[in-house]
């Protein structure tokens, strides 16, 4: 595994165990518990899949992720109880209807949501869930202890994200609407780094952040031009004051096929 795909590799683990029990607590109940089809579109290493697919042993998982890389990461580490295909949505070769889509952390990749949208409505059953989550915003709360980071971290979502009006949960469900979906609910939620132990993990989430974005050219992205070492230091001081509580702030859009 190169360097890259492991800080990703790390980066998707650390969003998974972070989030899961409260996006559980707030999401699974909107879904079906009889789902036997669920499939996770930018899987990434598979760890959130593998996580809700417990909560539905019932249910077919199939995860799929355009880097050959992390895929390899979900394979090796998920065996045969999930299938991972290393393909876009599109070129997914299964053509069995699903009961769950989710899209987590990846609808800003997706360049053209006219054809995403479309390509769901053939895709998800009837009454099928989508649970489309991202980032609220910048999604980190601004911190007057960490400007190298916040400035670096900004341009990273302003490079991702289409410039609009509106916010992204308020463009989809208007796009939603346009395609003939049933809008139930979208929940937005905050993840307070307030315990020392969930403190010490965003901050090596935020040093993996830093050490990818600032590296040399890779296959996952372009680099930035910012002072590596300078960040490290402002997350060290920011990691040992112990005195900035942060939230990281989401979404979830739920949308029904009908």
């Amino acid at each position: 595994m190169d360097r890259s795909t492991a800080l990703f590799d790390k980066m998707l683990t650390f969003t998974s165990s972070a989030f899961f029990e409260l996006e559980s607590s707030l999401l699974l109940g909107q879904v079906s518990s009889s789902a036997q089809h669920v499939l996770d579109v930018g899987c990434g290493n598979g760890d959130y899949l593998a996580r809700y697919i417990n909560h539905f042993p019932q249910a077919q998982a199939i995860g799929l992720d355009l880097d050959p890389f992390i895929i390899q990461q979900a394979k090796d580490r998920n065996g045969e109880a999930i299938a991972f295909y290393n393909c876009s949505y599109e070129n997914l070769p299964v053509s069995d209807p699903f009961d769950t889509i989710l899209a987590r952390l990846v609808i800003d990749h997706i360049s053209d949501r006219t054809h995403f949208w479309n390509w769901l409505q053939q895709r998800a059953a009837i009454n099928g869930s989508i649970l489309i989550t991202d980032i609220n915003g910048y999604g980190i709360s601004d911190s007057t202890k960490l400007p190298l980071f916040t400035s670096m971290y900004k341009g990273i979502r302003d490079r991702i994200r289409r410039p609009s009006f509106l916010r992204l949960q308020d463009s989809l469900r208007l796009e939603m609407k346009q395609f003939r979906f049933h809008h139930v609910t979208t929940t937005e939620y905050q993840l307070a780094i307030h315990t020392k132990e969930l403190r010490a993990q965003f901050y090596h989430y935020l040093r993996s952040v830093t050490e990818l974005m600032t590296a040399v050219q890779s296959h996952l992205h372009t680099p930035f031009d910012h002072n590596r070492n300078a960040i490290y230091e402002e997350l060290e001081n920011w990691l040992i004051s112990g005195d900035d509580t942060m939230e990281i702030s989401m979404f979830c859009l739920h949308a029904k096929r009908i």
